[in-house]
């Protein structure tokens, strides 16, 4: 089944004041159409990779902290108590102002749309809608009707029965679509957090997973991603023949723990597991064979995040990357963009979200103009992130050196432009 993300809106969080979108679906432009992702039962297509650029501290890694954060905050709800304040992030200057975020995803081949609006202590407003065959149908929308204190809740005809007796469940510091979650098995409502909790992945700065564990795992038992990851490696160094992997997980004991600790820390210390890696990387060099910890730290870096993209991309779910190429070698930065560009590897159509300031990649050539996206910040913003994307941005023709361009400032001193040009997918109500 397919699991797409379409579009995201924030508004208030971190350096985004104003309402900015971020979108996945195409624009009119002809280029590179074969990349393209098409969508069973929908009018539009969407991109299969989008690259964020913008100078430093311009809001590239906010916007995808943005719908990490989302997600964190609907994986929690269950764990707040009463009365705990919602982790909250608003803009410096606005702080008195609640935090919205708007999604459109597509989670086993249906599309919903998702909104939130909340502050520290409560959740103002909330809505679900579902589109099957396109067209839109209310799960449930919550609505705080501060005047009485009290929340004001309606559903479509045939969800009321199910979702009716799970209000009161539902506390002000919690999402009615995670209590939901726990409270009901209606298919609409575990398919969109299903599409948070498992489809979107994320590795940003604040949250940087180290996946060589899993990857090693992977490469050990998995016959069809060691064969696609061994190509990635090759990328980078052609002499590589093969790669042995074994994953050692060791139950610990007390007595594994130095002698010298006491046995109280050692009780609290002695449950669980170790994990170790055995990776070695074999050359076509007579004998040559290396272990992962002696090759270079762009080599390592792959081990840490190959396993887990290659097993996004076979399944066809979300990958958010902050800064992909950081210890990357170029060459492999790019090819993983290409993996998710190429319809033989990937099938399912998954999805590359990613910021980067690696010019290299600004190549119409190679990227679309609606694929690649441009952050600013600064006095003529009233320093709030402003988002825009290249193909909103008129004069650029089809074969200019957009590299050039953006070292030069090109795209980001022209007034960003305002009005309907980004589509609405909510239709009408």
């Amino acid at each position: 089944m397919e699991y797409h993300l379409v579009q995201f809106n924030l508004e208030n969080f971190l350096s985004f004041k104003d309402k900015e979108t971020f979108v996945f679906f195409n624009s009119s432009d002809d280029t590179l159409k074969e990349n393209l992702i098409a969508i069973e039962n929908e009018k539009f297509t969407l991109s299969p990779v989008s690259a964020i650029y913008g100078a430093n501290a311009s809001g590239k890694t906010n916007l995808l902290k943005g719908i990490g954060f989302l997600k964190f905050l609907l994986m929690t709800t269950s764990s707040r108590k009463v009365n705990e304040s919602i982790p909250f992030l608003p803009f410096k200057l606005t702080q008195d102002k609640p935090t919205t975020f708007e999604v459109i995803f597509i989670s086993n081949g249906v599309r919903y749309g998702y909104s939130t609006t909340f502050n520290s202590e409560k959740v103002l407003t909330e809505v679900l809608y579902t589109y099957p065959k396109g067209k839109q149908k209310k799960v449930f929308e919550r609505e705080y009707i501060s005047e009485k204190n009290e929340y004001k809740y309606s559903y479509s005809r045939e969800y009321q029965s199910n979702l009716k007796d799970i209000e009161s469940k539902s506390l002000a510091n919690k999402f009615f679509l995670s209590t939901a979650a726990e409270w009901s098995k209606l298919p609409e409502i575990e398919d969109s957090i299903d599409f948070f909790a498992n489809k979107v992945i994320i590795n940003t700065d604040y949250l940087n997973p180290n996946w060589q564990h899993y990857t090693a795992e992977k490469l050990e038992n998995d016959k069809n991603l060691k064969k696609m990851f061994l190509k990635l490696l090759q990328e980078v160094n052609p002499i590589v023949k093969d790669i042995r992997s074994k994953v050692i997980r060791k139950k610990m004991t007390a007595e594994d723990l130095p002698s010298e600790l006491p046995m109280e820390i050692k009780m609290l210390m002695g449950i669980g597991e170790t994990i170790q890696t055995d990776i070695k990387i074999i050359y076509d060099e007579e004998g040559l064979m290396l272990d992962l910890s002696e090759e270079s730290r762009g080599i390592q870096k792959l081990f840490e995040i190959g396993g887990p993209l290659l097993n996004i991309l076979l399944n066809g779910e979300v990958l958010i990357f902050d800064e992909l190429e950081t210890s990357l070698h170029p060459l492999l930065a790019r090819k993983i963009i290409e993996l998710f560009t190429n319809k033989k590897y990937n099938r399912k159509g998954a999805q590359l979200l990613f910021s980067t300031h690696d010019t290299n990649l600004l190549d119409l050539d190679f990227l679309r103009r609606d694929q690649i996206w441009i952050t600013e910040k600064g006095r003529e913003t009233n320093y709030s992130t402003k988002l825009v994307c290249l193909s909103q941005i008129k004069g650029i023709r089809k074969d200019e050196n957009i590299q050039k361009g953006f070292l030069q400032g090109k795209y980001t001193k022209i007034p960003f432009l305002t009005g309907n040009h980004i589509e609405k997918l909510y239709g009408d109500d």
